[in-house]
């Protein structure tokens, strides 16, 4: 008889999925091709000074997920640091990055194809 942790468990994990070794290796193989592979994620300096609003990683500029963060007077919110936040930056896939830093804050962007130069300028 299962016990309630176990039950539990299996919920979480859902039912079991077999994969063939040759659809995760295409699946793999794919991801290379395409150039969508995650990194293990690199030191970032995130500037804050007018809010969070984007960043630009290897020459392409990314806007954040939600739009702009501030304190509603384009200053970072409590807790960020100004005028730029230490952290690190992830490629999740080929459009989307991930800010993360040690005070626990996650912040999600996504490529703004195209872009030249940050959305906003603030002095």
């Amino acid at each position: 008889m299962e016990t309630n942790d176990e039950v539990a468990a299996e919920r979480y994990r859902g039912p079991e999925v077999r994969r063939p070794p040759w659809a995760i290796a295409l699946a793999t193989a794919t991801a290379l091709l395409v150039g969508c592979t995650p990194d293990d994620g690199h030191d970032f300096v995130l500037i804050t000074h007018c809010g969070i609003d984007d960043l630009q990683l290897e020459g392409q500029w990314y806007e954040r997920v939600g739009g702009l963060l501030d304190d509603g007077s384009r200053n970072p919110p409590d807790g960020w640091d100004n005028p730029e936040q230490e952290g690190t930056v992830t490629r999740v896939d080929e459009t989307t990055v991930v800010f993360t830093d040690d005070a626990g804050h996650s912040e999600e962007f996504v490529l703004r194809e195209g872009a030249t130069e940050p959305k906003d300028s603030c002095d």
